[in-house]
């Protein structure tokens, strides 16, 4: 019934937010977000590979889109908290 977010869910949490502007700057294709997590400190061997990218993704419940000939996702970084 409960069940706990894995870090890489934490993680991906802190970094973006879904959004309802869908223009091409907020769009997400898997891989583009496994990059990104590499410039926001998470260590290579953390970095999931893209199944398990897309499963923690699918467990956020944010919506997978078409863009043009791409699937992603339209998120939005956060802003850092100071």
């Amino acid at each position: 019934m409960y069940q706990q977010e894995s870090p890489i869910e934490m993680v991906l949490a802190q970094i973006f937010e879904p959004t309802s502007q869908h223009v091409r700057d907020n769009f997400w294709t898997t891989a583009a977000i496994q990059q990104e997590l590499s410039k926001h400190g998470v260590k290579a061997g953390d970095i999931p590979n893209l199944t398990n990218l897309g499963k923690a993704i699918r467990k956020l419940r944010w919506k997978r889109l078409k863009h043009k000939n791409d699937r992603g996702y339209y998120l939005c970084l956060r802003k850092p908290s100071k």
